[in-house]
């Protein structure tokens, strides 16, 4: 599928960039929430510890609540001793790549 191509392609760049680092690679149906996500990634023993993230939402298409739910994840995945790195999307933080006129945010 298109998800699984750009995370394998996401990877290989990290192993590109980062020769001999060990890297790990978490896969989760897209129907999950951040909350699962992260709570998944804390419970697993032995977790590395910086995370890129390769896919995200549309703030502006979710609910307040889950955005709450997930920030609060956020922190204490953070507080944890985790960092998470996440990029603006294929398309930057805009609802129109052509004009770059209207921001919404990744999430």
């Amino acid at each position: 599928s298109i998800g699984t191509l750009e995370a394998d392609l996401d990877v290989q760049t990290i192993t590109a960039i980062a020769q001999g680092a060990q890297t790990w690679s978490f896969v989760f149906p897209g129907t999950v929430s951040w909350v699962d996500v992260v709570e998944s990634i804390m419970d697993t023993e032995g977790a590395p510890r910086v995370i890129s993230v390769c896919w995200s939402g549309i703030a502006s298409q979710m609910q307040a609540s889950a955005m709450n739910a997930a920030n609060t994840s956020l922190m204490k995945l953070g507080l944890a001793g985790f960092t998470w790195l996440s990029a603006s999307g294929d398309a930057g933080p805009t609802l129109n790549p052509s004009t770059c006129d209207t921001f919404d945010s990744k999430f």
